[in-house]
């Protein structure tokens, strides 16, 4: 913290993106603080300073604000929102968390919730399972409808994932479903009427020959089908940046690589039907596998580029 104080007092500037003359990125002193977990009195004197809690250099996940809830220290995340942080960029955390104590509180803040990031929400609450996510996300005015870029409503994911409390829920408070759905328990077949028609009893017919054996079950094969990834692998790249991650998907666990700023950063992901779970750099990021080559998640989107 002294050291902070006296580079301040010595003419650093806490609001400036500093680059070194190699080029080399090391971004916004506020950014980087959060990031290392510094002590809350370091973020505060930063702030005291002029650092702007919204400015990010690396990418939308390394938004102060974002790093301090991944981060789970909420001593900072109350600050940054008491100091201007726009809260609606962790609003889709919070609902696929179950955070919903954090959300009322962004939506006092005035975070909208009838807007892209709440629609995202609700999906991510869906998917999650977080029933009572959804029903504040419902009460608070969200678009129960809205559609995400594959086209699915939040009640197209409670019906693939089986959530039919969320699912019945949604129905009950005017979710349309947008294409035809297999019911979820069909209705009982009514027994044929008792037919009035002499039935003459035939000759027994003569025995059938035996069917013929069904081919082994090729065991191996099947467990192989089991654990395949539904991604593939190869170099993925994140929109409109130029963030690189390779992902070795071989199966449904492995291990993923980020090249950032020059350097490179191994960590690990699960797949859990089509969510993706990812561990890197101390932090973990939840995806939704929207196709075989491209997954998105709290408003990013990658895309596979090559191998």
């Amino acid at each position: 913290m002294d050291v902070v104080r006296i580079l301040v007092r010595h003419g650093a500037d806490a609001r400036r993106r500093y680059v070194s003359g190699s080029g080399f990125d090391w971004g916004f002193p506020l950014e980087n603080a959060v990031q290392h977990k510094n002590p809350i009195a370091v973020i505060q004197f930063l702030l005291d300073s002029g650092a702007d809690p919204n400015e990010a250099s690396k990418g939308s996940r390394f938004i102060p604000l974002r790093m301090a809830y991944d981060n789970g220290d909420m001593a900072i995340v109350n600050l940054l929102l008491d100091r201007g942080a726009n809260g609606v960029v962790i609003l889709h955390r919070a609902a696929v968390n179950g955070d919903n104590e954090l959300i009322k509180r962004l939506i006092n803040r005035g975070v909208q919730i009838r807007s892209d990031e709440g629609n995202s929400a609700l999906r991510g609450a869906t998917s999650a399972g977080q029933f009572h996510t959804v029903q504040l996300l419902v009460e608070n005015g969200v678009n129960i409808n809205s559609r995400n870029s594959e086209g699915n409503s939040a009640l197209n994911i409670a019906y693939d994932r089986g959530e039919m409390e969320i699912y019945n829920f949604l129905l009950a408070n005017g979710a349309i479903e947008f294409e035809r759905r297999e019911v979820a328990v069909q209705p009982s077949t009514p027994a044929p009427a008792q037919s009035t028609t002499v039935i003459v009893q035939q000759p027994t017919a003569p025995a059938q020959p035996a069917q013929p054996q069904q081919p082994p079950r090729n065991v191996g094969r099947e467990i192989a089908e089991a654990f395949r990834s539904p991604l593939q692998s190869g170099t993925y790249a994140l929109a409109g940046t130029q963030e690189r991650i390779r992902i070795s998907a071989i199966a449904r666990s492995g291990i993923i690589t980020q090249t950032w700023q020059g350097q490179n950063f191994q960590g690990t992901y699960n797949i859990d039907g089509n969510r993706m779970t990812v561990q890197i750099r101390g932090f973990t990021f939840v995806f939704n596998i929207t196709s075989q080559t491209s997954f998105s998640g709290h408003g990013e989107n990658w895309v596979r580029i090559g191998l």
